[in-house]
C-alpha cells in the first residue's frame, strides 16, 4: 500500500468511509463481491483455508494498486495509522483476530 496524499483528517474519514462500504458489500453482495474461494475461510478446527487471492499475489495475477509517486507520509498521517493500530490491538481489538496471523 501506499500514501493518500491528503490531509490526515480527510484520510482518516476516507479509510472509514471504504471499511463501513466493504461491511455493507459484504453484507449486502457477498456472492457477487467475494467470489468463492477467493479469500481466506476456516476449516474443521479452526484450520485456514488458504484462498485464491494468495495464489494469485504469489503468481503476480493479483490485481493491487501500485503507487512509485515517491511520496512519503506526513508525521501527522503517521501518528493516525499508529493511532488506528494502537486500537486495533486494544480496546477495538477482537477475540479471534490473534488466531488467524
Amino acid at each position: 500500500m501506499g500514501t493518500i496524499l491528503t490531509a490526515p483528517e480527510k484520510a482518516q474519514l476516507m479509510i472509514m468511509t471504504v471499511c463501513c462500504l466493504h461491511n455493507f458489500l459484504l453484507r449486502q453482495y457477498s456472492k457477487e463481491y467475494v467470489t468463492e474461494n477467493l479469500i481466506d475461510q476456516e476449516g474443521e478446527g479452526g484450520v485456514v483455508i488458504p484462498g485464491k487471492w494468495r495464489s494469485d499475489y504469489a503468481s503476480g495475477t493479483y490485481d493491487r494498486p501500485t503507487f512509485s509517486n515517491g511520496f512519503r507520509p506526513s508525521p501527522n498521517a503517521k501518528k493516525i495509522q499508529n493511532d488506528f493500530k494502537v486500537y486495533f490491538n486494544s480496546v477495538g481489538a477482537v477475540d479471534f483476530q490473534y488466531d488467524r496471523l
